[in-house]
């Protein structure tokens, strides 16, 4: 039984080619009747275009899982937080819009008896801030009329599912001096219909 609460906080336009949107998205499944574990339809995943833009779909969480500790269809959650943030300013009015964004949040389990592997995943108070998710990149929105198309260019800030002494994924790699492997390696393209929210 998932209850979502989408809210909007605000759209504010700055003036007729500059905006500013910011969204809050969180949910909370708790199984209910005879049932101890929430369907799988019903859980909540993370990542992709309307979501943590530096992570495709499902390639996120829960809370500290390494990424190859489990498949895909394992990668979800009972509890979701997610902040989104854009500027949005227009380069060729009634045509083309670009967006400077930024992103956090995760999905968590709240107990070990619905996961894989009880050692990741699972909501904790004391852990709960550093796994959070953050990522940040700059997008093209191209209105067509008939729909808007949208491109996105994800940059991962800190990732959850890495080592805690190295989960600031972009600090690490300049000072590797990795730069180029880590754009080509860590970032994600994401590509949607519409705005992300």
């Amino acid at each position: 039984f998932p209850v979502t609460i989408k809210t909007t906080l605000f759209k504010q336009n700055i003036d007729v080619l500059n905006s500013v949107a910011f969204r809050i998205n969180t949910g909370l499944a708790i199984p209910f009747g005879n049932s101890s574990i929430v369907p799988y339809d019903k859980r909540y995943f993370i990542g992709g275009s309307n979501s943590l833009r530096a992570w495709q779909p499902r390639r996120l969480g829960p809370g500290n899982t390494p990424e190859s500790s489990q498949s895909l269809l394992d990668k979800s959650g009972e509890f979701l937080l997610e902040a989104n943030v854009e500027y949005r300013f227009t380069i060729i009015k009634k045509f083309i819009v670009s967006a400077l964004f930024f992103d956090a949040g995760n999905i968590w389990n709240l107990n070990k008896l619905s996961v894989a592997n009880p050692d990741y995943g699972v909501l904790n108070k004391e852990t709960f801030m550093s796994e959070i998710a953050l990522n940040t990149g700059v997008g093209l929105r191209f209105d067509l009329n008939i729909f808007l198309f949208r491109i996105d260019w994800g940059i991962p800030l800190r990732d959850p599912s890495k080592n805690i002494h190295n989960r600031w994924v972009f600090s690490e790699s300049l000072g590797n001096g990795t730069l180029g492997r880590f754009l080509l390696d860590e970032t994600a393209i994401a590509i949607g219909i519409g705005y992300p929210f």
